[in-house]
């Protein structure tokens, strides 16, 4: 797998929300004799463009902090991306309100800086990344190939019968992206929310519910819950496992959303999707397209810049 794989990310089954990354190699975003030194300096080049905002500074917690407005929107829309399943479509399936899409997350201490395509893609020439999870795991790679269709498309190179392992192949920049499905400890709880029955899991409620047009506050938002307690459990067993890890030269690393995605209740499809085989169902779990979830992209390309250096 480690030579499979030189990087895999692992978004677990707690939804949303909490989300781990494996580096199976000491440092998988140093130069290697494949992607050589134009790469490198492309990458470089790159990072000197970026406004000083958009910087990621190497001691910043960036997964503390509020949701503020942002009026540039979204990097896409349902109509520029044509790889949104129809089930995170939530334009498509009826939802009017949009300015659950004009806020960008703010670490307190800091700047998040806003997803490149361009230097995402430089960063993982030559190289191959594996999502590993549940259907909230493929939720996050659908937004992925939604913001990095603007410099390349890739090809689809595999899909099983059920459509649940899937490799896509972006040939100008020989890179790999994998979904690999398991379901992990997911259990299905059904519960009546005013009358209306809705789908919820343990670990994906996102705050119980999707009626929301905007972000909790962060008094607002319950750090008490299931999903915050299972969130702190991981947390420590990743400690542990980073502690074992840097004994035979693994790394670990954190891709913390839950603090963020618990204030965002407003951005699950809710009845906005395509719930032709669960009638009166909410979607509760899963995320819109475009929407928050398209921030778990920027937290991850944030920590890639911090494991390549490229910091402030």
């Amino acid at each position: 797998m480690g030579k499979m794989v030189p990087f895999l990310f692992i978004s677990l089954a707690t939804v949303l929300v909490f989300s781990l990354f494996l580096v199976c190699s000491p440092n998988p975003f140093k130069v290697t004799p494949k992607q050589g030194l134009n790469s490198v300096q492309n990458l470089h080049a790159l990072q000197e463009t970026l406004p000083k905002t958009h910087s990621v500074e190497e001691n910043c917690d960036l997964f503390t902090g509020h949701w503020v407005p942002e009026l540039r929107g979204s990097l896409y829309t349902n109509s520029s991306c044509t790889s949104i399943p129809d089930s995170k479509n939530c334009f498509k399936n009826g939802r009017k309100d949009k300015d659950f899409l004009n806020w960008r997350w703010k670490p307190e201490k800091c700047e998040l800086p806003r997803f490149d395509a361009k230097a995402f893609l430089e960063m993982v020439r030559g190289k191959k990344m594996a999502f590993v999870g549940d259907s909230v795991a493929r939720n996050h790679i659908e937004s992925l190939l939604c913001l990095l269709s603007p410099e390349e498309t890739p090809m689809g190179t595999y899909k099983d019968s059920e459509d649940r392992f899937r490799k896509w192949y972006f040939p100008r920049h020989d890179f790999t992206l994998m979904k690999l499905w398991t379901k992990f400890l997911i259990e299905g709880e059904e519960r009546m929310i005013n009358g209306t029955g809705e789908l919820q899991y343990w670990s994906g409620n996102s705050g119980g519910y999707c009626n929301k047009t905007s972000p909790l506050s962060e008094a607002e938002t319950n750090f008490g819950s299931f999903d915050w307690e299972m969130r702190n459990i991981q947390a420590e067993e990743i400690e542990s496992a980073r502690q074992n890890g840097m004994k035979d030269g693994r790394k670990f690393g954190v891709v913390d959303v839950t603090r963020a995605m618990l204030m965002r209740p407003d951005g699950h499809p809710g009845s906005h999707w395509d719930n032709n085989w669960m009638k009166g169902y909410n979607d509760c779990v899963h995320w819109c397209m475009p929407g928050p979830v398209d921030y778990w992209n920027d937290f991850l390309m944030a920590v890639m810049r911090k494991e390549s250096g490229l910091v402030s």
